[in-house]
């Protein structure tokens, strides 16, 4: 069966009576669970956010009968042919056509080369879909204002868009939403081999039931942890009550959070009867610009929180280029944004003294380039190009001219622009000129430098796009790609210059040849174990559940949540204070080749750095 069939019968299954029930049941089960316990879930049995998306933007369209269900088993049903649909959507993604190299004998290179490039594009729209978030939803909230500093007047008196008012009212809201689904006794009834003993307990209890016992002890999480007050009616019908109350917030509630009411209608889902034969891709992006739903008692469904979060982000950004005078300057500006963010990062990281935002690059009377941001440490450096291209909705749905058309601006462009700096770089004869102040930047004798592409669009999957889409020659220097999200996190953990740049050489050592989904997964590995090109091997592959080490570690940074008895391979990594007490040292000396020291120091492994340490300090003490 086609995508598009399975589409058309999820489209039916979602306007049953009483689907909100089921739909809420979901959400509430697969996207509302403890970050800080990432390892001991199996996320092969939990629907993504971008499917339950899907699923909601068909569900929008619908006739939304919020009926009770006659029984429990009804909405059990409900949710399996919805998740056994979601399942079969994804794996329509590896058609036949996906591994087409059964006829490779007696092709040519050039029919050989369409066919792989066949299958990347196939692979760039499944890995777009299906490689989760790559953002933490505080984050949205935390660029919002820092990506529309210079817009903020023309959004306030031309669109009535306060960016600060909308992200304190949306912090509120954010609060508010988690706050309801903390209150639920979270108990996924797909992992009922945790449960025989209450499974037993309860079936005593409601024998008739026997068919649907698992499920209903799903139910009960929404209902009373007491076993002996168990009803089948009763617990059924609260169940659908507090499943429905745990994703919506009631106009009274707004009515206390500023600007709540005015941001719920601004992003508020308006249906229009042209839609009902739209294409997925087409209510996807309408459902994904105003994620809420108003339901007929006038309360508001938000049915996937960082959803919301978002269109925040999105909408000024669609407000300005849809106003013909303001394109160019909104353009100007979303650049002159990203590089301040990006600098503001990486300043942390490097030194304000040894960072430097927009540097044009002289060569006898011709400008050849430009550098967003430019690091530099002892005679090593950091070419940054930074881009505000978004990959448009389009692209993400299976537009592939669209893809390739937003890639390019997005990435390729980026590095072609910081393969030309990084020669120059490289080369003795380029003059470095500030563009604030048009002052020269002296900057010695490079040995390397390496190129980071930056953009302030959240893409999950941009290591993986970069390895499979990106045009270079053997010869060039590989690039690392990364979202400003990312960056981030980059610079917190490799926060100090040579751990920065000795990660930047590990990994454009290994080039492609390493395979992750996003670039976390490679910190992730670096962190635990140290990225290092291996002769043995000719590829490295790194799974993504290996990023939620860094995604519960920051979670908890950010949120103050004390982790020190967490027994897990990222807390528990290795550590030497008397390691790093040697090389703040070394990098306290003014010697332009200090870097090289300690990129030497830290190729050496772990236990050889150990037996160092111990010889140093019987040296010390005799």
């Amino acid at each position: 069966m086609t995508r598009f069939a399975l589409y058309n019968e999820l489209k039916e299954l979602v306007s049953f009576p009483s689907y909100i029930y089921a739909l809420c049941m979901m959400i509430v089960n697969d996207l509302n669970w403890n970050l800080l316990k990432a390892e001991e879930t199996n996320p092969h049995l939990r629907l993504l956010p971008s499917e339950v998306s899907r699923i909601v933007s068909l569900y929008a369209l619908s006739s939304k009968d919020d009926s009770y269900p006659s029984n429990a088993l009804y909405i059990k049903e409900l949710v399996d042919k919805t998740r056994n649909l979601m399942e079969r959507i994804h794996q329509s993604y590896y058609t036949p056509d996906f591994f087409p190299f059964d006829g490779v004998d007696g092709k040519n290179q050039d029919e050989i080369d369409k066919l792989l490039g066949d299958v990347v594009l196939m692979q760039n729209q499944e890995v777009l879909n299906y490689s989760g978030e790559g953002i933490f939803d505080f984050q949205y909230i935390d660029y919002l204002e820092p990506r529309y500093a210079e817009d903020i007047d023309y959004l306030r008196v031309r669109h009535s868009f306060d960016v600060h008012k909308v992200k304190v009212g949306l912090e509120a809201i954010g609060a508010l939403m988690k706050n309801k689904l903390n209150n639920i006794n979270l108990y996924p009834y797909r992992e009922m081999e945790k449960s025989q003993e209450l499974i037993e307990e309860l079936s005593r209890i409601d024998a008739s039931h026997t068919a649907m016992m698992e499920f209903s002890i799903f139910l009960f999480q929404f209902y009373s942890q007491d076993i002996g007050e168990y009803d089948s009616d009763t617990v059924l019908q609260i169940t659908c009550n507090n499943a429905l109350k745990a994703l919506t917030i009631l106009p009274a509630e707004l009515s206390i959070i500023p600007h709540g009411n005015e941001i719920m209608e601004m992003f508020t889902y308006k249906t229009d009867e042209t839609l009902i034969d739209a294409s997925m891709d087409e209510l996807y992006k309408r459902y994904k610009a105003n994620p809420v739903i108003k339901l007929t008692n006038g309360s508001y469904l938000v049915p996937v929180l960082i959803d919301l979060y978002q269109a925040v982000y999105n909408r000024p950004f669609h407000l300005m280029i849809s106003d013909d005078g303001y394109t160019t300057t909104a353009g100007t500006n979303r650049g002159i944004s990203a590089e301040k963010i990006v600098y503001s990062l990486l300043s942390k990281v490097f030194g304000e003294s040894n960072t430097f935002r927009s540097v044009n690059l002289i060569k006898g009377k011709n400008s050849l380039s430009d550098i967003d941001v430019l690091c530099v440490c002892g005679n090593y450096a950091l070419v940054v190009q930074v881009k505000s291209k978004q990959l448009t909705m389009t692209a993400r749905t299976g537009d592939n001219e669209k893809f390739a058309k937003d890639f390019k601006l997005a990435f390729q462009d980026a590095y072609d622009q910081g393969l030309v700096c990084r020669r120059a770089l490289l080369a003795k004869d380029t003059v470095f000129i500030r563009k604030d102040d048009n002052k020269e930047i002296k900057i010695g004798n490079l040995k390397d430098a390496f190129i980071l592409c930056v953009s302030t669009d959240n893409i999950a999957a941009i290591s993986f796009l970069t390895a499979a889409n990106i045009r270079r020659k053997q010869s060039d220097h590989y690039p690392i790609a990364v979202s400003v999200f990312e960056l981030e996190i980059f610079a917190h953990y490799l926060n100090k210059p040579e751990l920065f740049l000795y990660y930047m050489r590990q990994r454009t050592s290994i080039d492609d040849r390493l395979h992750a989904v996003n670039e976390i997964c490679a910190l992730a590995h670096h962190l635990i174990h140290k990225i290092w090109a291996s002769s043995q091997y000719s590829t490295m592959i790194i799974d993504q559940t290996c990023a939620s080490f860094v995604d519960k570690d920051y979670y908890a940074f950010k949120n103050s949540i004390p982790l020190e008895n967490a027994d897990d391979a990222f807390n528990t990594r290795w550590h030497n204070k008397d390691f790093d007490a040697v090389c703040d040292a070394i990098r306290s000396f003014r010697y332009s080749h200090s870097t090289d020291i300690l990129f030497t120091l830290l190729d050496y492994s772990r236990g050889s750095i150990d037996t160092m340490m111990e010889k140093f300090a019987l040296c010390r003490n005799q």
